[in-house]
C-alpha cells in the first residue's frame, strides 16, 4: 500500500526550497548578465547591501533549523539528507562570499573576511563529502557519497575552487592544508563520477585549473605520498601555533 510522504519530510524539503530560494538570490544578485554588467561601475562593489541583506537570511535560516536538521560534527554522523542540506548551505556561502574575498581598490568591505568565511565553508564541505566517501549503508557496500544528487558535483567544484585559490596562500599553513583537501576534493569527484558523469569534468577542470597556475600537489588522488606530507603539515601547524 502506497502512503504519502511523512510530515517531517514535507518540513525537511520545506527548508531545502528555501535554501536553494536564497541561493537563488544570490546567483541574480551576483552572478548574472545583468549583476556582472552593473560590475563594471565602480560603485558596485562599495555597497555591501546584498551581502549583508543575504548573509542576514542566511545566518537567519541556519538558526531556524530544528534540532533533527542541524550539524555539529561529522562524529555524530548525520543522515545523508541532512549532509546534502547543509553542503547546500555551503556552497551558497561561498558563492556569497566568494567576490568579496579579493582586495579591491573600489571595495569599503574586509576582503579577509570574506575569504574567512569561504574557506571554512569550504572546508567543512570536503570533511563531510570525506565523511560519506568513507562510510556506507548497513544494507550494502556502497559509499554514501554516491547516494547524494546531481548537486552535490556542482558543491564540491565550489568549494574546490577555494582550495585552489589558498594553494597558492602567502601563509604556509593555510597552503599547505588547502593542498591536502585539494586532493581530498578530487578524490571525492573520482568516486562521484560513477553515478554523475560531470563530477569527471569538473575534477578534469580542477586538475587544468592547478595545471595553469603552477600548483604541484603533495601526493595522489591514490594517495601516493600523502602520509609524509600530512605528518609535516601537522608539525607545520604545531609550530606555527607555538609561535
Amino acid at each position: 500500500m502506497l502512503t504519502g510522504p511523512s510530515p517531517r519530510s514535507e518540513k525537511n524539503f520545506a527548508y531545502m526550497a528555501s535554501l536553494t530560494k536564497i541561493m537563488g538570490r544570490v546567483m541574480l544578485s551576483l552572478y548574472s548578465p545583468m549583476s556582472k554588467a552593473s560590475s563594471k561601475s565602480s560603485s558596485s562593489m562599495t555597497n555591501p547591501a546584498p551581502l549583508e541583506q543575504l548573509d542576514k537570511e542566511l545566518t537567519e535560516w541556519l538558526l531556524q533549523l530544528p534540532p533533527h536538521l542541524q550539524f555539529r560534527s561529522v562524529q555524530q554522523e548525520p543522515g545523508t539528507f541532512v549532509c546534502t542540506l547543509h553542503m547546500t548551505f555551503y556552497a551558497t556561502l561561498i558563492l556569497l562570499h566568494r567576490p568579496y574575498s579579493h582586495q579591491s581598490s573600489h571595495s569599503t568591505h574586509d576582503w579577509s573576511i570574506s575569504l574567512s568565511i569561504c574557506t571554512s565553508a569550504a572546508n567543512n564541505t570536503i570533511e563531510m563529502a570525506s565523511n560519506l566517501m568513507t562510510t556506507s549503508d548497513d544494507n550494502r557496500e556502497v559509499p554514501r557519497l554516491k547516494r547524494l544528487l546531481h548537486s552535490a558535483v556542482f558543491i564540491l567544484f565550489t568549494a574546490g575552487l577555494i582550495h585552489i585559490t589558498n594553494c597558492t596562500s602567502m601563509d604556509p599553513v593555510l597552503a599547505a592544508s588547502a593542498k591536502l583537501r585539494t586532493v581530498e576534493t578530487l578524490r571525492c569527484l573520482s568516486v562521484i563520477e560513477d553515478v554523475w558523469i560531470t563530477g569527471k569534468w569538473c575534477g578534469n577542470n580542477i586538475k587544468n585549473l592547478l595545471k595553469s597556475r603552477n600548483i604541484e600537489l603533495p601526493c595522489s588522488v591514490e594517495g601516493e605520498g600523502c602520509t609524509t606530507f600530512l605528518y609535516s603539515h601537522r608539525m607545520m601547524q604545531k609550530r606555527s601555533q607555538s609561535n
